[in-house]
């Protein structure tokens, strides 16, 4: 029962040790370097894209806020550009969240 019990261990695990519990799975991982991976993902991507991701948000907020006479007296065209507005958005956004993405899973499996 006292091999079993972390307070009572005295001495360095031996490397036969460590080894079969790397095998199993059993390492220690730093959360806060899984967090640096993110972080460093996403800023190097919106760093790398960011005149073409800036450009393209601005087209994105002034088709989005712009409204013609159309659309203003019938309330069933907003459904469709609502629908339109939210597939644009999500690829405009596509790559940072891929990028993201990935940083995660590798820093999670790895």
């Amino acid at each position: 029962m006292a091999e079993d019990s972390d307070l009572e261990k005295t001495e360095q695990p031996s490397q036969r040790r460590l080894d079969q519990a790397r095998e199993k799975g059993q390492v220690a991982r730093s959360r806060e370097l899984s967090t640096f991976a993110v972080l460093l993902a996403g800023g190097g991507t919106m760093w790398f894209m960011g005149a073409s991701l800036t450009q393209q948000m601005v087209k994105f907020l002034r088709d989005g806020l712009t409204l013609n006479k159309e659309m203003a007296f019938n309330p069933d065209l907003m459904i469709p550009r609502l629908y339109d507005f939210s597939v644009e958005a999500l690829l405009v956004i596509s790559p940072v969240l891929l990028a993201l993405l990935l940083a995660a899973l590798f820093s999670r499996c790895c």
